[in-house]
């Protein structure tokens, strides 16, 4: 027997895009404070748009009954705006 989700809970799933996006984003803090030692720490770039990426696929598999749940909303919307500010960088726009 499993057990159902009301529409106001969160699933682990949620839990963990909520928890991989602002993994994301403490990524991003950390890289920029470390962009002032030159070029050292600019894997960081690349952690920050895997854990963005890895917070939009599972938030995807975290619909119910059609909806997201609010918490993978949340980190699927930072972990997609990490990855866009990471393309804008990568390609030059923002440079």
């Amino acid at each position: 027997m499993t057990e159902s989700v009301g529409a106001g809970e969160a699933t682990p799933r949620a839990n963990l895009t909520l928890g991989l996006g602002l993994a994301a984003l403490a990524t991003q803090v950390i890289a920029m404070v470390a962009n002032g030692d030159g070029d050292k720490y600019g894997w960081l770039w690349v952690v920050m748009a895997a854990l963005g990426l890895a917070a939009l696929a599972v938030g995807w598999t975290a619909r119910q009954a059609g909806h997201f749940p609010t918490r993978a909303l949340i980190g699927m919307v930072i972990g997609a705006l990490l990855v866009l500010l990471f393309l804008l960088f990568v390609t030059g726009v923002l440079s």
